[in-house]
């Protein structure tokens, strides 16, 4: 899968409220799906090796470190605005890109790069968890639920993501999620099929 989304895409805040209202919802409603299979589905481990975590789980943990530091630095970002005077100031992000101007404090363009690859990192984990093959129904229910309640939050996931190796239609984090979700149900419990 080779995944691409724009940065810093133009927020329509109350599509957005209603969007992520609805994947918490879809994905909430996914985990229900999915604690009514039995777990004699779930696939195990070969004879003789033991069972890995999967991967997912460490993604889930990552993004969750990942928007604590955006969230971290989005504050500092915000105490900067405050506390430097808008003429020493100049330089911002945009596009994923910092633009930095001589005249800037240095505190500032730091604030700027800080935010800027933090938030892009959370993005990162965030396609990484597209990505990465689930190999249990463990790991779907997490992910399932981790999108949820990331999203009912009102946190926001990466918006406008591209696969170009299936189409070139730009579609919503949870949405890619919920193609994963079914693929991988159909893969671990090929009686759903």
């Amino acid at each position: 899968m080779t995944l691409s989304i724009p940065t810093f895409p133009p927020v329509d805040p109350t599509r957005r409220a209603f969007l992520s209202q609805a994947a918490g919802v879809a994905a909430g409603g996914a985990v229900l799906a999915l604690a009514t299979i039995p777990p004699t589905l779930a696939v195990a481990a070969p004879a003789g090796t033991a069972a890995k975590p999967d991967p997912i789980l460490t993604l889930i943990a990552d993004h969750k470190a990942a928007i604590a530091a955006t969230d971290d630095a989005m504050h500092h970002y915000g105490l900067m605005e405050e506390s430097i005077s808008e003429d020493q100031r100049q330089g911002d992000m945009s596009g994923g890109e910092v633009t930095e101007v001589a005249t800037d404090d240095p505190r500032w363009t730091a604030a700027c790069h800080r935010f800027n690859e933090a938030f892009r990192k959370s993005d990162e984990i965030a396609l990484a968890m597209l990505d990465a093959p689930i190999s249990s129904l463990e790991g779907l229910a997490a992910l399932m639920a981790y999108a949820g309640e990331h999203t009912l939050q009102g946190l926001l996931f990466p918006e406008g993501i591209i696969d170009d190796t299936i189409d070139e239609k730009p579609r919503d984090w949870i949405e890619w999620v919920l193609i994963k979700a079914a693929t991988t149900v159909r893969q671990l419990c090929p009686v759903v099929s």
